[in-house]
């Protein structure tokens, strides 16, 4: 059944794109607070607390602030009416609340109420964000670029790790090669061998590199 016009009238006036693309960046905002908050005193309140695995209860606070900051990329494509923010958008209200919903403190409950709050007025101006997105091949030959050397990275990283201090696992060295590759190098992962500092040296200057022609077409 159609709404009446007096109705739809109203509806369209409180709800426009604009309106999209401020509640995603305020809930951005929110869920990067939320999980920095969290991530400081990673605590879960009844009546969740004895049903929330330690392995969750570590990361949710990460994953939160990571789900903040990919809404806030999603709301930048929103502006330009992007299809892609518009998808990206609607699965990643869901997964702010249900964040939310398993950090279960008392700075978690906007982040859960403003998320289901914009599902429903996100998804009904989906007709505002018909715009495709394309890619050059330029572009698309940066994007692979990076992720095979992260690639790289990782699995040859993984596959000499005998030859590092404090490499154990594939996550290991994952962040190793994220690390190194864009020139932080915390210094808790340290290669022992001479071929094992050459292969570092090829993650630096092929990551650095990739890195920087990537930000350059992409962005």
């Amino acid at each position: 059944m159609s709404r009446p016009p007096h109705e739809r009238l109203h509806v369209s006036a409180v709800e426009s794109p604009r309106h999209v693309v401020f509640l995603t960046s305020v809930i951005g905002v929110v869920s990067l607070l939320t999980g920095i908050v969290y991530i400081g005193a990673p605590t879960v309140i009844p009546p969740l607390d004895p049903y929330v695995p330690d392995i969750v209860r570590m990361t949710v606070g990460f994953t939160g602030t990571l789900t903040g900051f990919l809404l806030l990329l999603s709301a930048a494509g929103l502006r330009r009416g992007l299809h892609g923010a518009w998808l990206s958008t609607m699965a990643l209200l869901p997964l702010s609340a249900l964040q939310g919903v398993i950090q279960s403190s008392p700075f978690s409950i906007p982040l859960i109420v403003l998320s289901l709050f914009a599902l429903p007025i996100v998804y009904r101006q989906r007709g505002a964000f018909d715009r495709r997105t394309t890619l050059t091949e330029s572009q698309v030959a940066a994007g692979v670029a990076l992720l095979g050397v992260l690639a790289y990275g990782t699995v040859g990283t993984f596959a000499i790790r005998g030859q590092y201090q404090g490499i154990d696992t594939m996550l290991d060295a994952f962040y190793y090669t994220m690390v190194t590759a864009s020139t932080v190098g915390y210094g808790d992962a340290v290669p022992e061998t001479q071929m094992a500092r050459l292969f570092a040296l090829s993650i630096v200057v092929l990551g650095a590199t990739s890195f920087v022609l990537a930000a350059g077409v992409l962005l």
